[in-house]
């Protein structure tokens, strides 16, 4: 809940191959979940599984974004895919070599970022990185951070005023959820340092 900030409710996953879901995306209606060469499709307004497509870009799949038009993907490797699924439950997605820029094997999370037109990508390589690249599939900076290993990532709003926000998942223990503030005042070279840490 935006305002709350509460568990609105759980989901039974739609598989459990592998570790079940690694990382999440939504396109406004459906919630898209990676799991192994599947992704998952949840409808985000009644909280069910509705269906799946097969994606064979990466095994498995574990990162996970969308940006409007084209889904991205990677798995513990410097490749990152832009999948292009044709909306049929049940289908096979198509997918191109999109990006190598990553200086690591350790692609784990994805989130685009529509306010900075970019792809913000974190890894499980242990190297304290979110990695920024542009709309071309071109690294824009690596930044620092303060997280152990990171899991799934994805675009949020803390503040329910716009999606402004980076979310991240800590693997460790405890596990956390870090947010970070990626609107246009964060990334000026002048105020970076590291991401501005909301919490």
């Amino acid at each position: 809940d935006g305002s709350t900030h509460n568990l609105i409710t759980t989901i039974e996953q739609g598989g459990t191959s592998g570790w079940g879901l690694r990382d999440l995306c939504s396109d406004g209606t459906y919630m898209f979940g990676s799991e192994d060469n599947v992704v998952d499709i949840y409808d985000i307004a009644s909280y069910t599984f509705v269906g799946s497509y097969s994606c064979f870009a990466t095994s498995p799949n574990r990162a996970q974004a969308w940006d409007g038009t084209y889904f991205y993907t990677g798995s513990f490797a410097a490749e990152i895919y832009q999948v292009t699924w044709d909306g049929v439950f049940g289908s096979t997605a198509s997918f191109t070599l999109w990006s190598s820029a990553i200086s690591n094997d350790g692609t784990y999370g994805a989130a685009w970022d529509a306010y900075n037109d970019c792809l913000w990508v974190s890894t499980a390589a242990s190297d304290n990185k979110l990695y920024q690249i542009d709309s071309g599939g071109t690294l824009i900076a690596e930044h620092t951070y303060n997280i152990l290993m990171a899991g799934g990532s994805t675009m949020g709003s803390y503040s329910g005023s716009a999606d402004e926000q980076l979310w991240v998942l800590e693997q460790g223990s405890p596990d956390a959820l870090h947010c970070y503030e990626t609107g246009p005042l964060a990334l000026e070279q002048h105020s970076w340092g590291g991401i501005k840490v909301l919490f």
